[in-house]
């Protein structure tokens, strides 16, 4: 018995130095002056889910603390009632001219009204504006705590000339929770299925959601639809736009293609299979069928929807629209690495635009093997998409273009994805 106690108060000192040990950032030196979320809120990061107005309690205690580089601002309510926040962070020498550089980031938008060398000096002179937005989802949950815990790191971090820079040279808006209603709901179905310790079965009832979960808002709305047709730029990356272009999705009209068939000759093949339930897969049974040859088998065990053939890694030419703003200060042909079997349908003119696209069988490959049937389908399909959504975008590249980080050109066409793609967007004000 004096052995078991011995074990168990080893391993609660055990645990109790892990709790201690945690560093959000290494060998940071905190100010103790300024108010850590455990003394606001009564637990340290991780240990419990933030509601959404302890958060707001914390930010506002940062606010009171620090209130020459901090600043709390209400911009609307969710359809709960909820407060939509915004918290400024910089300089004090920043925030003193706050409205001095907003005024300056106003011009550089109107641009028509802005001339060359106005703009040229407050690229010089102004901080940079850093926009960090978190919780679109609100079962996403370290989210607002990530927030929480960046603010904390940017005002109480001492002798970091890291720190010191980002404050100086830009000023930090973040938005700590674009979901509050979807984020309560959940921590709301949380409380009531945990129990008096956290139990990580994967099957327990804290780690299931009931309907209808906390992702949507109030209405249950995704909010990343609605984020781009406000004026929001998304995009997305390689295998990411498998879920964009589902149709059950649909922020994106191109659609993901199977493997180019082969016609079938035989009449009577087609015909056998012409006849089967189109609900088979929900029938508990499905009508027998009698296999005679290896042939029959074969059919029988073939993928209804066979994808393309794998690539492992080949260069591939695309040519590109220069026109276009995507485009703009790109080569007119670029070399794509691809890997993988997702090929897409090129996007319709009234629905958008496709910015690149990859050359013809007979010029497509410009380095490493793949299969003929690769080569016929991959030519003439689209790398690089532009969707326009509302008052936003919907940017596709099909085909990573920060795989490696090295493929001259690739950068580019990247770089006017983030940059131009937010400069054409038109958000709501």
């Amino acid at each position: 018995m004096r052995l078991l106690l011995s074990f168990a108060a080893a391993l609660l000192v055990a645990a109790a130095n892990a709790q201690q040990d945690f560093e959000y950032w290494p060998n940071a030196d905190y100010d103790p002056s300024i108010p850590t979320v455990e003394s606001i809120l009564g637990h340290a990061p991780g240990e419990r889910i933030t509601w959404h107005k302890d958060a707001l309690r914390y930010f506002r205690a940062l606010e009171s603390s620090q209130p020459d580089r901090v600043s709390v601002h209400r911009y609307a309510s969710s359809w709960e009632d909820r407060e939509l926040v915004y918290v400024v962070i910089t300089s004090a020498e920043n925030m003193r001219r706050i409205d001095e550089i907003k005024r300056d980031m106003q011009s550089l938008r109107n641009a028509a009204d802005t001339s060359r060398s106005e703009a040229d000096r407050i690229i010089r002179s102004g901080p940079a504006i850093t926009w960090l937005a978190y919780g679109i989802h609100g079962d996403e949950i370290s989210s607002t705590d990530a927030a929480m815990l960046t603010a904390y790191h940017l005002l109480a971090a001492r002798g970091d000339s890291r720190v010191d820079n980002i404050l100086r040279k830009s000023v930090i808006i973040l938005d700590p929770m674009l979901n509050p209603d979807g984020r309560d709901r959940f921590i709301h179905g949380f409380e009531m299925a945990e129990g008096l310790s956290p139990d990580p079965d994967r099957l327990s009832a804290e780690h299931d959601q009931p309907w209808p979960s906390g992702r949507g808002n109030h209405y249950l709305f995704d909010l990343n639809r609605d984020w781009v047709s406000n004026g929001g730029v998304l995009i997305a990356l390689g295998s990411a736009n498998r879920y964009l272009a589902d149709a059950n999705i649909d922020l994106l009209s191109i659609r993901r293609e199977n493997a180019v068939g082969e016609e079938e000759d035989d009449a009577e093949d087609d015909s056998s299979d012409s006849g089967r339930n189109s609900d088979e897969d929900l029938e508990a049974t499905v009508e027998g069928r009698n296999l005679e040859s290896l042939s029959d088998y074969e059919k029988a065990i073939a993928p209804q929807s066979p994808l393309p053939d794998s690539l492992s890694g080949v260069l591939l030419r695309a040519d590109v629209t220069s026109e276009h703003w995507l485009g703009a200060g790109v080569a007119s042909s670029l070399n794509v690495l691809a890997r993988g079997t997702d090929i897409y349908t090129p996007i319709r003119l009234d629905s958008g635009v496709n910015v690149a696209r990859f050359s013809s069988p007979d010029n497509l490959l410009a380095s490493g093997y793949m299969w003929e049937e690769n080569r016929q389908q991959l030519a003439f399909k689209p790398f690089a998409v532009v969707q326009p959504s509302g008052r936003g975008f919907v940017i596709a590249f099909t085909q990573d273009p920060t795989i490696r980080a090295y493929l001259d050109g690739l950068n580019v066409i990247f770089a006017n994805a983030i940059f131009r793609g937010a400069a054409h967007a038109r958000p709501m004000h």
